[in-house]
Order: structure tokens, then sequence, then C-alpha cells
């Protein structure tokens, strides 16, 4: 069951909605780039898997948390009104909406910055893993709001 704080707070969906994207991306970067360095012949055991993943999702706190958040923030905001009508209010609309947040944001850092996290992953395969994490994030957010609210 969904707690009455989290269902009649928006920032608490919101703040939870981040915290699931980053998650989810973090781990997809650091599973796509452990398997890419075990391609190039590098033995990599469990443990090591799990311990970089460990720290990517320690280490990219400090930047890309932020950049999450501020993408579901574009997400939740601008495309969602934009979406509106065209998709409606539904869970599918705010899953658009985050899908097309992440997108953004990492087609801004590519071209205005020249910045990736995909140095050692197939760069479509990454972006599309990443804007289905960023999708899960606007289902999340939609899914914790009270019957009847956007």
């Amino acid at each position: 069951t969904k707690s009455k704080f989290m269902i009649n707070n928006y920032f608490a969906r919101y703040i939870f909605a981040v915290v699931v994207t980053y998650l989810i991306t973090v781990l997809i970067v650091s599973y796509l780039n452990t398997s890419s360095i075990v391609a190039m012949g590098v033995e990599m055991t469990l443990y090591d898997r799990l311990n970089t993943a460990w720290f990517d999702l320690l280490g990219m706190a400090n930047y890309y948390l932020p950049i999450i958040a501020l993408s579901l923030v574009i997400a939740f905001v601008l495309i969602k009104k934009a979406l509106y009508r065209l998709v409606g209010d539904g869970a599918f609309s705010y899953a658009l909406s985050g899908f097309l947040g992440i997108a953004v944001m990492h087609l801004t850092l590519k071209h205005l910055f020249d910045l990736s996290v995909f140095d050692l992953t197939p760069a479509l395969l990454g972006l599309m893993l990443q804007c289905a994490a960023g999708a899960v994030g606007g289902w999340t957010f939609y899914r914790l709001r009270p019957s009847g609210q956007g």
C-alpha cells in the first residue's frame, strides 16, 4: 500500500522518482562498462563487478544525481505539459516524459559539452537503456500519486 506521506507530497514523489532513476541509470552504465571490459579480455569476478557498481553509485552521485534531478524536473514540468494534448494525463504520459527528459539531458550534454556517460558502451544501447530508466522514474512518480491527481 502507498504511504499517505508519499501520495500527498509531490516533492517526496519526485525525490523517490529521482532516486529510482539514478539507481537504474548508474547500474546500467556500470554493467555495460564492466561487460565491455570483460569483452576486451580482462577477467572480472562477481565481487569486482559488484564493487565497481558500488563505487559507481557513490562516485557518480556528485555530478550525475543532480543532472538526473534536473532532467526529471524538465520532464515532469515542460515535457509533460507539451505531451498533455497528445497522450493525456496517465502513466504513459509520465513514463514518456521521463524517457524524453533523460534523452534531452544526454543529447544536451553530448552536443553542448561533449560529455557522455557511455565511454565504453555502445552509445545507442546505453542511451535507450538510460531513457528506459527515465521512463521507470516517470512511471514511479505517477504510481505514487493519490487517485485523481496527476
